[in-house]
């Protein structure tokens, strides 16, 4: 397993890892309702009123930053940037990037932010109307003060940076007057990265800050609009962080946000107690400290020191530390948070001062660097049985000497006492008696440091046998898990096969239905057609019949009408006939 001595991403818990290998739907009820539950719990830890909401926002911590200073800051108003690192900077950026009205007011990497300074600054320049600043820059690791707006002459809009602080430190948006906040999905709430969140005033944002962002996926008026319209996202969202967000926030809620922060501050004490052993030069006063990150000097005057060299020692061990973001100084960086032990700072500690004995830089003595309270890694057992039996060897080559003296000396002192039974010991006899008698203890000290090494030794052992007879139960469990897994990757397989060819029934079954009913249809059209063709055709006999009939009548109407006109000249004729005769 890979270890993070770094301030983001951090090392997760088992059950954290697990929930990133669950697939969700982005417009599935259960998803909609979890990161309600999510938000709600990240407005329960900044202890916000109803007059908050929280915005999700896909991405970096960075995202969120640039979120709120592209939306809040409009045309008439100015922010006031306090900078002592890289995301104080990170601010005046993004604020020169988007043509943001800006002043700054700027302190070394190891300085911490002077609240008088800012104070002074805000009050006498009537047209600040924002104020950004990091609570806990992690640059360097300096923990900046937040609770000064009670102090100022006015109220400004107060921006918070507590990406590296937030789940960890006591943070009170109501109580210290914040307006907005960012915070991340991984560091101290211990999920991982790929998701911020923007705590705001909801009346500034939804009566202010419409059209002041100039960019579309970043502003937040138009992300909560969206999220009060349809209760959902815009754009989408990265399914798998927010489950092992939501499992993350479930053992915060369960470990409880004070002994996550103790134990991230005895950790960070032990990793500065260490490194410092190691001789080593922290860079920030102890005073100003926070418990996130701890940055150091490299030894530049070293010619034997080589950080990359020293990164990719580590790296083979599964350590991995963070080079430093300080500009102006050769630092690299150590994270305290996350789900690190006492035994993994051992075991960091232990590599470092390998490293530096392998290149021949001088250091305290190991014993005097770790914490004898923890137990040494299996790792390591091989390294100490080796030292434990040359210590060994070594003692039983001074017991032999010693007890070859001892025999002599006792040889010579029977033979005194045989050959001079009545007489004193000389002077050189008696300095060599004492001699032996003095040798007696040392013996006696040299077998209990036998047998306490033996007994360490066989701890060891034991420790060994324990070690390897739970990872032949793990390999045994992982197994029976990768056999369940199987088991059950298969009944789905069988399961979804099933379903497949039922929906392909079914989709032939609903093609057959199709085919029968246009078939139907065409039949029906045919006969339709048909007998419009014989209504058709009746009509045209019909119109025919008609036509003939009339022709027939006209016909018969012009012979009446030439029979008249003949017998009209008959009558005219007659009349005529009758006149002259």
């Amino acid at each position: 397993m890979n270890i993070l001595f770094t301030p983001g991403p951090i090392t997760t818990s088992p059950a954290v890892k697990a929930a990133l290998q669950v697939d969700l739907g982005t417009r599935d009820p259960d998803f909609t309702k979890m990161v309600a539950n999510i938000k709600e719990t990240i407005l329960k830890i900044g202890k916000a009123d109803q007059s908050y909401v929280c915005i999700p926002i896909q991405g970096a911590a960075s995202y969120g930053i640039e979120g709120i200073l592209q939306s809040t800051i409009g045309p008439n108003d100015k922010i006031l940037v306090v900078n002592n690192g890289f995301y104080g900077r990170l601010q005046l950026e993004i604020c020169r990037a988007a043509q943001k009205n800006h002043v700054e007011l700027t302190y070394q990497e190891d300085e911490k932010a002077s609240v008088q300074d800012i104070i002074n600054l805000f009050n006498n320049d009537p047209t600040i109307t924002h104020i950004g600043i990091v609570h806990n820059e992690s640059t360097s690791g300096i923990l900046n003060d937040i609770d000064f707006i009670d102090k100022l002459n006015r109220k400004p809009i107060f921006i918070v940076d507590a990406v590296a602080s937030f789940g960890l430190y006591d943070i009170d948006l109501v109580k210290l007057g914040i307006d907005f906040m960012i915070a991340s999905s991984n560091k101290g709430l211990g999920g991982v990265p790929g998701v911020c969140f923007v705590i705001a005033k909801r009346d500034y944002l939804m009566q202010k800050c419409a059209g002041n962002a100039k960019t579309l996926t970043l502003d937040l008026f138009h992300l909560q609009e969206v999220y009060e319209k349809y209760g959902t996202f815009r754009y989408t969202p990265p399914t798998q962080i927010f489950n092992a967000l939501n499992v993350a926030l479930q053992e915060h809620q369960k470990e409880g946000q004070e002994n996550r922060l103790k134990k991230c501050q005895h950790h960070q004490k032990l990793l500065y107690e260490g490194f410092t052993k190691l001789g080593f030069k922290g860079f920030v006063d102890p005073s100003i400290q926070g418990c996130v990150v701890t940055t150091f000097y490299l030894p530049v005057d070293c010619p034997q020191f080589v950080q990359n060299e020293l990164y990719e020692y580590l790296k083979k061990h599964y350590i991995f530390v963070f080079p430093g973001k300080v500009t102006q100084k050769f630092t690299f960086r150590i994270g305290s948070i996350g789900e690190l032990t006492e035994e993994h700072i051992n075991h960091l500690l232990q590599r470092v001062a390998e490293y530096l004995q392998h290149k021949g830089i001088k250091f305290l003595l190991l014993k005097n660097v770790v914490n004898p309270s923890c137990q040494p890694k299996k790792t390591l057992m091989k390294e100490m049985k080796v030292n434990i039996f040359i210590d060994l060897l070594g003692i039983a080559n001074d017991v032999g000497n010693h007890l070859r003296g001892l025999k002599q000396a006792q040889e010579e002192l029977n033979q005194l006492r045989q050959g001079n039974k009545r007489k004193h010991p000389s002077i050189e006899q008696r300095s060599k008696l004492k001699k032996m008698n003095n040798q007696i203890p040392n013996q006696r000290k040299n077998n209990q440091k036998v047998n306490n090494i033996l007994i360490v030794d066989n701890n060891l052992e034991k420790m060994e046998q324990k070690e390897q007879f739970e990872k032949e139960k793990m390999k045994q469990q992982e197994k029976k898990e990768e056999k369940d897994k199987s088991d059950e990757k298969q009944k789905k397989k069988k399961e979804q096969e099933k379903q497949e060819n039922q929906e392909e029934q079914e989709k032939i079954e609903k093609i057959e239905m199709i085919e029968k009913t246009e078939k139907t249809e065409k039949i029906e059209k045919i006969e339709n057609i048909e007998k419009q063709d014989k209504l058709d055709k009746q009509e045209d006999r019909e119109k025919q019949e008609e036509e003939a009939q009339e022709q027939h009548e006209k016909n018969d109407q012009k012979k009446i009408e030439k029979m008249n006109i003949i017998l009209i000249i008959k009558i005219l004729k007659y009349r005529l006939y009758k006149k002259f005769v």
